[in-house]
C-alpha cells in the first residue's frame, strides 16, 4: 500500500514537471526570438580622444549605456540626440534603447587623433 502511495505521489510530481517543461520551454524560445528580433546588429563607431560627436536617432531614445565610462561618456541633449565624448583610448559598447522597445548597439572605439 505504501509503495502504491509513493508511486502515486511521484507520478503526480512527474506530470506537473512535464507540464511545466512543455509550457515554459516554448515560451522561453519565443521570448529569445523576440529579443533577437528587437536588437539590431552591432554597428561600429570610431571617435577620437578628446573629441565629441552627436549621434542622432529617428526614434525617441529612452535610455543610454556605456559599458566602460572611463573610455567614453555621453550626455542626452534631446530625446533624439546623444552627445558622446572620447575620454581614453580603448573599445567599449554603447547601447541605445528606444521607446519602440528596440535597441541599437555600437562597438565604440576611441582612437588617438
Amino acid at each position: 500500500m505504501l509503495a502504491h502511495r509513493r508511486f502515486e505521489v511521484c507520478g503526480k510530481a512527474l506530470m506537473i514537471s512535464l507540464t511545466v517543461v512543455f509550457i515554459l520551454f516554448p515560451m522561453i524560445a519565443l521570448a529569445a526570438d523576440y529579443m533577437q528580433a528587437e536588437t539590431s546588429s552591432v554597428k561600429k563607431l570610431d571617435l577620437f580622444l578628446g573629441k565629441s560627436i552627436i549621434l542622432r536617432s529617428i526614434e525617441r531614445i529612452k535610455r543610454v549605456s556605456v559599458a566602460a565610462p572611463e573610455i567614453a561618456d555621453f550626455i542626452m541633449i534631446s530625446p533624439y540626440e546623444v552627445y558622446i565624448t572620447g575620454k581614453a583610448v580603448g573599445i567599449t559598447n554603447l547601447t541605445l534603447w528606444k521607446e519602440t522597445k528596440s535597441a541599437e548597439i555600437y562597438d565604440l572605439e576611441v582612437l588617438y587623433d
